[in-house]
């Protein structure tokens, strides 16, 4: 039996995925597993197996181990000759699937068996036995119809990590903006107006997490006030850096650092504000509104008026409550953190304060342990998370979520990982594992075109996953040898 199944797996190289060469004597052969079954089903055409009248031909599936130490068979069928027919009808052996040569309709097999587990690697044989009178046989031989591979098919993908550069200076931002109000035509801060204290205590707030910072060298504090669209332009330009100075000095007062790190701007009328607010509504007017803030042509000094002439219906509620929003603080603090020496240290300064640390910190971190550990995944998804914006820290937390089978995250970092070759090749690696290798393989092969050179063997895989079956049958060739 070795011997067969070594000529059956030649056999399947040259054909395989062919179904039964146009017979027209079995056709439809299927084989697999459906759960705790093994199954074989068929179509046998009686009408087209000839056999001499005293002459039968039993046809018996087999399935043998890959490594022939087992084996079990599915009942048989036997097709006789006219006398022979009536002999064995006779006989009545109620076990037996008997049909009459040349004639009949062609009928379904369908059995199965019990699944056990050295049948995932097996194949599927036909037995034939051609005998005559007396049950004297006259001829027997084995044919292979089908190798049956159930193994899980299991894509293997190499990632492909970006290093982040190793900046020679670690330079940070943050941001926000601070809704501070104020009254009407005032430059002085009501702290009973609106939400001021908490609104000016968030600027203090992210002042004095860097000024805490004992690794962190504040390079500037900028803040830029706004204005809203309403009264005399020169007026609002007053207001816009009166405000404006107003929280500087604040901040500057509450936080100890010197008059030089602080640098101001303004923004007199702030259309920009005005515009996302409008084409947000449900204003009947919002187009005309819309194309009337876009127009560059109308003078800063008459911009508000003709506004308010334009839409008097909607000026007032506009006035009351979309303005006083508009009158805001931005602000951004500008530091740098030293370089950190070695794992060590950037593992301790991870515990406490994450945000000192590059990406390039981040991935020496994330490698000093083993891939694939949780300690390796929390490293890049800690990455992701203070660098939100970056192409890269997105790609490698994709690569970390997929090495540990959380595809629904892994889309979403590939979403903002841009489109470098590393990216595409990623998506690719996605598409492969989620098993949908239609849509994976013109995305490795894009990939391997912009350089990626684990993108050749992503394209082997993926194409020997879209060649086999969906059941993992590989059919072989049985044709007429039929006897």
């Amino acid at each position: 039996m070795k011997h067969l199944f070594t000529a059956v797996l030649a056999l399947a190289a040259m054909s395989a995925g062919a179904q039964n060469d146009d017979s027209n004597k079995i056709y439809d052969l299927s084989t697999g597993r459906d759960g705790s079954r093994m199954f074989v089903n068929m179509t046998v055409n009686p009408k087209e197996i000839h056999q001499k009248i005293n002459s039968r031909l039993e046809i018996k599936p087999v399935l043998w181990a890959a490594d022939s130490s087992r084996s079990v068979e599915f009942p048989s069928v036997t097709v006789a000759g006219k006398n022979m027919y009536y002999y064995d009808l006779r006989d009545n052996d109620s076990t037996m699937n008997l049909y009459r040569a040349g004639k009949g309709e062609p009928f379904s097999y369908s059995v199965s068996l019990p699944y056990e587990d050295w049948m995932e690697l097996s194949t599927l044989a036909f037995k034939q036995t051609q005998s005559g009178c007396c049950g004297a046989i006259n001829a027997q031989d084995t044919v292979p119809v089908a190798i049956i591979d159930l193994r899980p098919r299991l894509f293997n993908p190499r990632f492909d990590y970006i290093v982040p550069l190793d900046t020679a200076e670690k330079r940070f931002n943050l941001s926000g903006r601070a809704n501070v109000r104020f009254i009407v035509n005032k430059t002085n801060i009501d702290w009973n107006y609106a939400n001021n204290y908490v609104e000016l205590d968030s600027i203090l707030k992210t002042v004095n997490a860097v000024k805490d910072n004992p690794d962190a060298t504040v390079e500037s504090i900028w803040l830029k006030g706004f204005a809203s669209p309403e009264g005399p332009y020169d007026n609002n330009v007053r207001l816009a850096k009166g405000r404006t100075e107003v929280v500087k000095e604040y901040v500057r007062k509450n936080s100890s650092f010197p008059a030089s790190v602080y640098h101001t701007d303004y923004v007199p009328e702030d259309w920009e504000g005005l515009r996302e607010w409008v084409a947000g509504s449900s204003l009947a007017a919002k187009e005309e509104m819309l194309a009337f803030i876009d127009d560059t042509s109308i003078p800063a000094p008459v911009r508000n008026d003709r506004f308010r002439s334009r839409f008097p219906q909607d000026y007032n509620f506009i006035l009351t409550n979309v303005y006083p929003p508009l009158r805001h603080t931005d602000y951004r603090i500008t530091y740098t953190i030293r370089k950190y020496l070695n794992v060590d240290e950037i593992r301790e300064v991870m515990k406490t304060r994450p945000q000192n640390l590059s990406q390039n910190e981040f991935f020496l971190l994330a490698n000093s342990y083993p891939h694939g550990s949780p300690e390796y995944d929390e490293v890049f998804d800690m990455a992701v998370r203070m660098f939100p914006e970056s192409e890269t820290a997105n790609l490698n937390a994709a690569n970390s979520a997929m090495n540990r089978g959380d595809y629904k995250m892994a889309e979403k970092y590939l979403a903002n990982a841009g489109n470098s070759p590393q990216a595409v090749y990623g998506r690719g690696i996605l598409k492969a594992l989620q098993k949908k290798y239609g849509e994976a393989l013109p995305l490795f092969e894009e990939a391997q075109k912009l350089g990626i050179k684990d993108a050749a063997d992503a394209i082997e895989q993926t194409r020997t996953a879209m060649e086999r079956s969906a059941n993992g049958v590989t059919y072989l060739p049985y044709g007429n040898k039929l006897k």
